[in-house]
This record gives C-alpha cells, structure tokens and sequence, in this order.
C-alpha cells in the first residue's frame, strides 16, 4: 500500500529572520558595551555628586562620603572601560 495523500508536498526552506546577519543600511546595531558604559558612567558620576547636595548621616560607623566617593570612583573607571572597549571613547 502507498500513501499517495495530497497533502504531502515537499519541505519549502523558511528564512528564518534571526539567522540573517546584519547587513543593510536600515539595520543598527547598538554596542552593548557602550549602552552600559554610558548607564554606569552616569550612575558613577550621581554617586560622586550625591555628597554635594544631600546631608550624609553622622551616626554611621563608616564614613558615607568616603564611600561614595570610592564607589562613584569604580563606577566611573568601570563605565570608562566599558566605552573603551565600545571604541567610542
């Protein structure tokens, strides 16, 4: 016995968008690096400027603004690095 059915037809190929490469000029890709450089860039510099505008408690048994200070500090150089690797700056 054969199974002659009319609904056997033969495999058409899908394109399938997310196995297409990135060509064309209607197309931008945003760097991941540079996205993130620039949000932690900008976190960083918040973080060092908080002490200027905001009263840093006292009662702490370390010093908020030489935490901030240092914390904006890594921010900073993380989100400088991550430009860098971006090739933006």
């Amino acid at each position: 016995m054969s199974d002659d059915s009319l609904t056997q037809t033969q495999d058409e190929p899908i394109d399938d968008p997310r196995e297409q490469t990135a060509s064309g000029t209607d197309e931008y890709d945003l760097p991941i690096d540079l996205y993130a450089g620039a949000i932690i860039l900008i976190m960083g510099a918040l973080v060092l400027v908080t002490p200027l505008f905001t009263d840093m408690p006292s009662d702490a048994p370390w010093r908020p603004t030489s935490m901030n200070l240092i914390s904006g500090t890594i921010y900073v150089l993380v989100g400088l690095v991550l430009l860098r690797r971006a090739e933006r700056f």
